[in-house]
């Protein structure tokens, strides 16, 4: 538990230190605020706001407590970079876009470090019905946005909530 608590904290701090030294923590969280906000009136029983990456999970499970939260499972590489006991304490659910039985949100955060795997897996997202934009923002070295998807399920389709 205490060596779960330190992990959390260390990857804390360097995150933290590493948008202090960019100047971007106000903003960021400004802007992750600003996303919520559009994305809010879209939260309901019977959508999931799927994230593609870590950035947008962790903000969005904070000021959206009241949706329900998946991320990719190769997001952020959670086994190398948080425990499954931490990966447990902090609520990550993880799943795959095609398993969400619900309609989603889809929220991608990319900048510099965003990686091929994760870009495919937003487009396989984006695939399993019809996208309606809901939001897009941009600032420095990162870009936002988030869908809609409404979809169909088949018998076929394993089924995760």
């Amino acid at each position: 538990m205490r060596r779960d608590a330190a992990n959390v904290i260390l990857m804390l701090t360097i995150i933290t230190l590493i948008c202090g030294l960019t100047g971007m923590t106000k903003s960021a969280g400004e802007m992750t605020a600003r996303m919520a906000e559009a994305i809010r009136p879209h939260c309901n029983s019977a959508v999931v706001v799927w994230h593609a990456n870590l950035a947008s999970y962790i903000g969005l499970s904070y000021y959206l407590p009241e949706c329900d939260h998946a991320v990719w499972p190769d997001a952020g590489n959670l086994a190398q970079a948080l425990t499954k006991q931490t990966q447990r304490a902090m609520g990550i659910r993880r799943a795959e876009a095609a398993a969400v039985r619900s309609d989603l949100l889809i929220v991608s955060v990319e900048n510099p470090m965003t990686t091929p795997a994760e870009a495919a897996a937003l487009a396989a997202a984006l695939s399993l019905g019809r996208p309606a934009w809901v939001m897009t923002e941009e600032h420095e070295l990162m870009r936002v946005r988030a869908w809609r998807v409404d979809r169909k399920i088949t018998n076929e389709e394993e089924i995760v909530k």
